[in-house]
């Protein structure tokens, strides 16, 4: 293989799109990830992989309930007396149940089946599946170019192995019912995914950095306060968004107008106003590369960094003045991701352009 590549070859322009791809791919599992929390689907298929132990869960309730006559499949699952049972074996049903035939499901007490949140949850592991066959297309062609964009691919390497360990964070969160601490490390995980590839796309470009491409003073340094204040601003909202989970449980939807009141001394007041440390150090970091917008992608994510954060902070005033409208949820979490791979993006650009010097 020729170590010299033009960034112009059919080769590379194929992994960038692939590359670009995933990123889009990942984030919007990210938002559809958000819809399934907004219904309360995270539990719409109790086991991992498969869903009530099929591999295309059924729409029919009756399918998951006891029944006579009817043969089942091993493995399958009914919810029967307000507990999951697994078929041991294939078998026909005799005229009344008999627990010998199964195998009481004891990973955890969830055994609730409802149709809408079940499908939307399969859905959500179906894009899944779907973005590692994505990962590997990308890993597939970063191998031609691997001598001349070495970090494209050992990037693209790592952003599939994240991927199979997110896979198996899911099946964790789902079989331990939604553990508050592994959603959370979901989310970071899905970031961290998204940030590889980011980085992986943008190592394919370092020929396009300008010869007088120079760091202004402290730039880079108020790139990583930004990153890793949004960061934070992340993490707290994760878990804001599970102590709201907690309140739609105790206190209900139709009592939406208390939860405000009732997050009042937790960490919501810290994320609601940590924004003022993120908006600040974004303008600030922003200010300091208008030297660098004759690189018009450094001016373009800049606006967008910007852009992103007044609609995430709008959103987030939308969201406490109007009691925490169950569709503004995703979007909030939508805006948070692109502000995080803007920010990221930016950094990663200044980062290779300092490695080029």
């Amino acid at each position: 293989m020729n170590n010299r590549i033009s960034s112009t070859a059919p080769i590379v322009k194929r992994y960038r799109s692939i590359a670009t791809v995933t990123v889009g791919a990942v984030i919007f599992l990210i938002l559809v990830g958000g819809l399934v929390r907004m219904t309360g689907s995270g539990m719409g298929c109790p086991d991992w992989p498969k869903c009530f132990g099929y591999m295309v869960p059924p729409s029919n309730p009756e399918d998951i309930e006891w029944r006579a006559g009817k043969e089942y499949p091993k493995g399958v699952m009914i919810v029967k007396d307000e507990a999951l049972w697994e078929a041991k074996e294939t078998f026909t049903t005799g005229d009344s149940f008999d627990p010998d035939n199964w195998e009481k499901f004891t990973a955890h007490d969830y055994a609730i089946y409802n149709p809408l949140h079940t499908w939307i949850e399969y859905i959500n592991r179906l894009i899944g599946v779907l973005i590692g066959g994505f990962a590997l297309l990308t890993l597939g062609f970063a191998f031609p170019i691997r001598r001349m964009y070495p970090r494209a691919f050992w990037f693209s390497v790592f952003g599939l192995f994240m991927i199979l360990v997110q896979g198996g964070i899911g099946a964790y969160v789902v079989r331990t019912n939604l553990e508050t601490g592994a959603i959370s490390i979901h989310m970071l995980i899905a970031l961290l995914i998204v940030a590889l590839y980011i980085f992986a796309l943008l190592a394919t470009y370092k020929e396009r950095l300008n010869d007088r491409f120079e760091l202004p003073k402290g730039v880079l340094l108020l790139g990583w306060v930004t990153l890793i204040l949004t960061l934070v601003q992340i993490i707290m909202g994760t878990q804001v968004r599970e102590e709201v989970d907690i309140l739609a449980k105790t206190l209900g939807e139709s009592q939406r107008d208390q939860w405000i009141d009732s997050l009042a001394g937790s960490i919501y007041d810290v994320h609601k106003y940590f924004y003022y440390a993120v908006t600040a150090a974004a303008v600030f970091w922003g200010l300091r590369m208008r030297p660098l917008f004759d690189q018009s992608a450094i001016k373009y994510l800049t606006w967008t960094m910007w852009g992103t954060l007044v609609a995430e902070i709008l959103l987030g005033i939308g969201m406490h003045r109007l009691d925490i409208p169950a569709v503004f949820q995703p979007s909030h979490l939508l805006l948070a991701t692109m502000l995080f791979a803007s920010a990221f993006a930016l950094l990663g650009i200044m980062i290779l352009g300092k490695i080029r010097k």
